[in-house]
């Protein structure tokens, strides 16, 4: 799988596989699948501090949906 790293404004380095995308907008942060529809895994901190979890269970929706 295809897979780049992604850098968030808290200053966090990611790497990402394709099938997930960064959301950093004045209202939304977190992760997006995009594989057989889409979800948005909240940050649920403006800051990005949350980051961490929520790319954690976008990968494992990803891994999910892939299977």
């Amino acid at each position: 799988m295809k897979v780049r790293e992604v850098v968030i404004p808290s200053g966090e380095h990611f790497v990402v596989p394709q099938g997930i995308q960064r959301i950093d907008s004045k209202s939304t942060h977190g992760w997006q699948v995009r594989y057989g529809g889409t979800k948005l895994f909240s940050d649920h901190t403006s800051d990005g501090s949350g980051a961490r979890a929520s790319f954690e269970r976008a990968k494992q929706e990803l891994a999910w949906r892939i299977a």
